[in-house]
């Protein structure tokens, strides 16, 4: 089946008439509007937490459910959309995504209280294969020299008080690296794995003589 460019496809008409949905949605934006002008005052801040004092434990409770929750869903949502109806109006993942998720969730987000902080299913993920692995681990000593994960950041490259000065080319060609929100995602693994001539870490690590240790299923 082609695939087809999004809003290209069979036409779908609205359970309800069309003068409601026009009513309705200008109505959203116009009480949008008024709200603002009437609670944003020059001047105003708002508050943008509450602090809540929770014992220890049922903090650590309370996280690994909201953790356990995003994971189960993550995967619930996946697998339903992998073997759900292929039709997007009856596969329960097009409403969850769309409405549940970029509605629902985010405005409960932004304006009761941030789970997604905690919860971010991504996230654990990524921790769980950094904590098990030691891929985001970097570490210096005289007699091994500098060590460091294929997922150590850019960043954490760039900031460690060994590189800055042990390895100082190194240090600034991290520091070169785009911009700080990209620092924070991009790794050292990625960035050589990517082999591009504008490489920014690899003539530093060329330079320091550098080697990888590749691993595979076969070991």
């Amino acid at each position: 089946m082609p695939a087809q460019a999004h809003a290209f496809a069979e036409r779908y008409d609205l359970p309800l008439p069309l003068g409601f949905y026009l009513a309705g949605a200008g109505l959203a934006v116009a009480l949008s509007f008024l709200g603002s002008f009437l609670l944003m005052r020059p001047g105003w801040r708002p508050a943008l937490h509450v602090d809540i004092s929770v014992p220890p434990v049922l903090a650590r409770l309370a996280r690994g459910l909201i953790r356990a929750t995003a994971l189960g869903l993550l995967a619930a949502v996946i697998g339903i959309g992998a073997l759900g109806p292929a039709s997007p109006t009856q596969n329960f993942a097009t409403v969850f995504v769309w409405v549940i998720w970029w509605v629902g969730f985010m405005l409960f987000t932004a304006l009761v209280v941030d789970l997604w902080s905690t919860g971010n299913p991504f996230r654990t993920v990524i921790d769980a294969i950094l904590r098990v692995a030691g891929l985001g681990r970097i570490t210096y000593s005289a007699r091994n020299g500098l060590r460091m994960g294929a997922l150590v950041t850019i960043r954490t490259l760039e900031q460690h008080p060994a590189v800055r000065r042990r390895y100082p080319a190194l240090a600034m060609a991290a520091a070169s690296f785009a911009g700080v929100q990209v620092r924070n995602l991009a790794t050292v693994g990625g960035n050589v794995c990517t082999a591009s001539p504008s490489g920014d870490t690899l003539p530093a690590l060329l330079a320091f003589e550098a080697s990888c240790r590749i691993a595979g299923p076969g070991g």
